[in-house]
């Protein structure tokens, strides 16, 4: 009997969770961890090979997961991915919309065409699937969605793109947690710090941060019931720290006057 077998746990069971992007890396660490706590898995992914190995490893420990190798990013293929779940396992109740696209570059030295297609992909493949999956939960009256998202939002040079589709996934998120409030849906954002092979192309920093698998409970819980209470926050998990991102705001205001010209805005900003 295999570790994985050994330790299966049934939290999950009766579940059906599509994982885009499963393939390897923390998708693949996902979908293993999500199938020993007894889920149903849908394993994404463009690369039929990997999405097949996910698959047999699954099922090799005792799970039950399908394989799906269309490419997101269009409302047809939204509508297939989710679909295929339903077909499958006769239920969607999680989605993680891992798939992504990694490049860093300078503004001025990113190809047109690859900014387009990391913005098809990390940001529309996200919407379409969401809502698509968003539709049959929300009239079932359950599910989860965790989405990925990346401390890149925050502006890094090199990350201009990747990091503007991370921060436009940041906002579904808040606007999807607010819309399913109370119908029995939970929408999250998730943040990994996490040894993979897309970034280690990145910053040596990565090279002490934590293996896939030891992120993945945290997506685990985060599609479970445990997590309904935290329907719109995002949590981020590094090597070994634990994060809820603060809610982004203004602060208070610099001074209020009726009309504000160019000597009292500069006025007012001189010491920012």
């Amino acid at each position: 009997m295999s570790e994985l077998q050994q330790s299966r746990r049934d939290d999950l069971a009766g579940r059906a969770v599509l994982i885009t992007g499963a393939g390897d890396g923390l998708g693949r660490a996902y979908a293993l961890d999500i199938a020993r706590h007894g889920a149903s898995v849908l394993v994404n992914d463009v690369n039929a090979d990997t999405a097949g190995r996910v698959v047999e490893e699954i099922r090799a420990a005792g799970g039950v997961a399908e394989a799906d190798v269309r490419p997101i990013g269009t409302p047809e293929a939204g509508e297939g991915v989710v679909e295929a779940c339903v077909r499958a396992f006769g239920r969607i109740d999680g989605l993680i919309t891992n798939a992504g696209i990694f490049t860093q570059a300078l503004p001025w030295d990113m190809a047109p065409e690859r900014a387009e297609a990391i913005v098809r992909v990390n940001l529309l493949g996200v919407l379409h699937n969401g809502v698509a999956a968003l539709k049959r939960m929300k009239a079932a009256g359950r599910g989860a969605i965790v989405n990925i998202v990346s401390a890149s939002m925050f502006g890094l040079p090199e990350m201009s793109v990747y990091g503007a589709t991370k921060g436009g996934v940041l906002s579904m998120t808040y606007a999807w947690a607010k819309a399913v409030e109370g119908t029995g849906v939970h929408v999250h954002g998730l943040s990994p710090f996490a040894v993979t092979a897309m970034n280690l192309q990145s910053t040596p920093d990565f090279l002490s941060a934590s293996k896939p698998e030891d992120v993945a409970p945290l997506a685990t819980f985060l599609v479970s019931d445990q997590a309904a209470h935290l329907n719109g926050r995002i949590i981020r998990l590094t090597a070994d720290k634990l994060h809820v991102l603060e809610p982004a705001k203004f602060g208070p205001p610099l001074g209020e006057q009726k009309v504000w010209d160019l000597e009292s805005i500069s006025a007012a900003l001189a010491g920012v």
